[in-house]
């Protein structure tokens, strides 16, 4: 799929997308059906090989972060491209049914409609906001060997029984996410306006000190709250991707 820009309006080159854009229009090259939406696929111009890809679903500020330019730049820059997928396919990620299935035979088919094979494989660097918050950390717990991070913004902790869609999570059993960075994003108003601030972060800290193989991290977001990004945050996530990426190879490895 491809955006087009006429007379101040931004429409999708198959179907208006969600809500008409004014400004930055992005472009998402390819696109295939995924439940009742479809899936959308960015590649950095110029790229051969990805190296990782990041998939978010269309829960609230994901889109926007994902085409935010500073974040697109970081992700050109080391080869990796991006997944949206629209309305989102599962808010939490239930690898204990079909989650996993569905989503390898996406990313079979997102490989096929573009011709970047290594789509199949590639590391996953799993996105999700409230709603989808724990979508990010159950991906890593299906398969820790090819999460590469985990981005859980305003924002979810591991196993948290508080979880913003309100869908408990599902059974990890012996699972765990040793070796697989993890971020989780509070903004301030979260944190100390809200009665569950402190439950939402208590998660967090249970699961650090049952595992302590995990590098988990927590950033307060001053001055913001949960339904808008800044670009500080933007650009925070962009590091925290980088980095990453040159920090060594998967769990898997």
């Amino acid at each position: 799929m491809r955006w087009l820009y006429r007379n101040g309006v931004c429409l999708a080159g198959l179907m208006v997308f969600f809500a008409v854009q004014t400004s930055n229009c992005a472009e998402w090259q390819w696109s295939v059906p995924m439940g009742k939406g479809r899936a959308f696929l960015w590649i950095p111009p110029h790229c051969k090989q990805l190296r990782a890809v990041v998939v978010g679903q269309n829960n609230l500020i994901e889109q926007g972060i994902l085409e935010h330019p500073a974040f697109r730049k970081t992700l050109a820059d080391e080869n990796m491209g991006e997944v949206f997928i629209a309305p989102p396919f599962e808010f939490v990620f239930q690898f204990d049914k079909d989650a996993g299935d569905r989503f390898n035979d996406l990313m079979q088919r997102l490989a096929a409609a573009s011709g970047y094979s290594e789509l199949e494989l590639t590391p996953v660097i799993p996105l999700g906001h409230s709603a989808c918050a724990s979508f990010p950390w159950n991906f890593a717990a299906w398969n820790p060997g090819r999460t590469l991070a985990v981005l859980s913004v305003h924002g979810d902790a591991p196993l948290t029984k508080l979880t913003g869609s309100g869908r408990p999570n599902p059974d990890w059993g012996n699972r765990n996410i040793d070796g697989v960075p993890g971020l989780m994003v509070m903004a301030e108003y979260e944190w100390g306006d809200n009665e569950h601030g402190v439950d939402r972060l208590t998660p967090a800290l249970d699961y650090k000190n049952l595992h302590p193989q995990t590098p988990l991290a927590m950033l307060a977001e001053p001055g913001n709250g949960h339904f808008n990004y800044s670009d500080e945050l933007v650009s925070y996530l962009a590091m925290f991707v980088r980095r990453r990426r040159h920090s060594g190879c998967l769990r898997s490895c």
